[in-house]
């Protein structure tokens, strides 16, 4: 992900000012779908209980780089959409993975969560059931819970973060670093994935460098470091949960991508 591409993702999600704890974003690719279904499809957020639970977004690039779900809408036998499933789970996407489609076989339906998929559902989705499923889930997917998280904003100066009320000047790295695995809140990345998206053009990408980085960035995060998680042969991860071994996180060792229609 580079520079261009970070300022957008800083803008559209974490603008001065916003809090990251919000409405699940959830986006929706289509094939086969007319308006009218559509047009339902994005209504079912959750309303009937009062207030949303989840919001849909077209899918799109912007789209891409912050959904925590993806819903895939077959107005067909459901095959592509089984197909499209197992090619997200694939590419690593760490997000919810739903399908609807009108009627599908059974070895359809087998076939999507074999490859990937975590909900099968009708189309278009129950407005009273599916907002729900996609909240509780994405919640555990990213490794967020239901209680409580740290709190986590972005200031109008540049590279300053408040966690919990602590206002933390981050260096250009350590910045790129957090933005890069905010989003990704949850999810274990590897150190070859980082190295390759934050590294500079012309300059070689290695695990090695992103150590360096991440030590850095634990140290700017001082006591609040234990949200910087590490695991051999897993890579690193941002865990925002805060329960009772929260402060013991901290060990000494160490996306959705659109597919055009």
């Amino acid at each position: 992900m580079r520079s261009g591409m970070l300022r957008s993702v800083k803008q559209s999600r974490f603008g001065s000012g916003a809090h990251l704890r919000r409405m699940p974003l959830v986006a929706v690719e289509t094939r086969d779908i007319d308006a009218r279904v559509l047009e339902r499809i994005h209504a079912a957020d959750g309303r009937a209980f009062g207030k949303p639970l989840i919001w849909f977004q077209p899918a799109s690039r912007s789209a891409s780089d912050s959904a925590e779900g993806v819903l895939i809408a077959d107005g067909g036998d459901g095959r592509w959409g089984a197909a499209r499933a197992g090619e997200l789970a694939k590419s690593g996407y760490f997000g919810l993975i739903a399908v609807a489609a009108h009627e599908a076989a059974e070895s359809v339906v087998v076939e999507a969560y074999r490859g990937g998929a975590h909900l099968w559902l009708p189309l278009p989705p129950d407005p009273l059931v599916f907002p729900t499923q996609a909240e509780c889930l994405i919640r555990r997917l990213a490794g967020d819970p239901a209680s409580e998280e740290v709190e986590v904003d972005f200031g109008a100066e540049d590279r300053v973060v408040r966690l919990d009320g602590n206002t933390i000047k981050l260096t250009p790295q350590g910045h790129r670093l957090f933005l890069f695995l905010l989003p990704r809140r949850g999810a274990w990345v590897e150190s070859e994935v980082i190295a390759e998206a934050l590294s500079a053009a012309g300059t070689q990408a290695d695990a090695e460098r992103v150590r360096s980085w991440v030590l850095r960035l634990r140290a700017a995060l001082g006591e609040l470091a234990w949200i910087l998680e590490s695991r051999e042969g897993w890579g690193f991860r941002l865990n925002l949960r805060k329960d009772s071994s929260a402060a013991r996180r901290l060990r000494p060792h160490g996306r959705y991508r659109h597919r055009p229609q």
